[in-house]
């Protein structure tokens, strides 16, 4: 809805309450555009004769927005990545590939599995870099 279609509405509400001292309030069809924005104004038309089928009172803006279908999800964007995700998803994509090539060497691929075996850290790194499977150069920090 916009505020060509708020007038619209107005003008539809005095042919149901003509002379009804809402329509002279500025402020209330401020609010019926805040409210009801996010509808499309064919669905609040419909909301507006649908209510008065069963009532002759001015609506409250809510009983027209319940009337209407509920507005269209705005499209989710991915947000772009920033450093900190390329660093991780790099990161990722290194630790899938050299967790792979540690077990088929036969090694500890994680440090939690090294102490299970009794190793210390300096001695699961140096077997670790002895059958080449530490971590190469980080290229991905830079």
């Amino acid at each position: 809805m916009t505020k060509d279609d708020i007038e619209k509405l107005w003008a539809l509400l005095a042919l149901y309450r003509p002379n009804d001292r809402h329509l002279q309030d500025e402020k209330l069809k401020s609010l019926w555009l805040l409210t009801l924005e996010p509808y499309a104004p064919a669905d609040v038309k419909a909301a507006v004769a649908g209510y008065f089928r069963e009532k002759k009172f001015w609506p409250d803006v809510t009983d027209i927005a319940v009337l209407c279908p509920p507005p269209p999800e705005p499209p989710r964007t991915a947000a772009p990545k920033g450093k900190p995700d390329l660093i991780l998803e790099g990161l990722r994509g290194l630790w899938e590939k050299i967790l792979p090539q540690r077990k088929a060497a036969g090694l500890p691929a994680t440090w939690s599995e090294a102490q299970a075996k009794g190793l210390t850290y300096r001695r699961w790194w140096e077997l670790l870099e002895a059958h080449g499977v530490g971590f190469p150069e980080l290229e991905v920090l830079t």
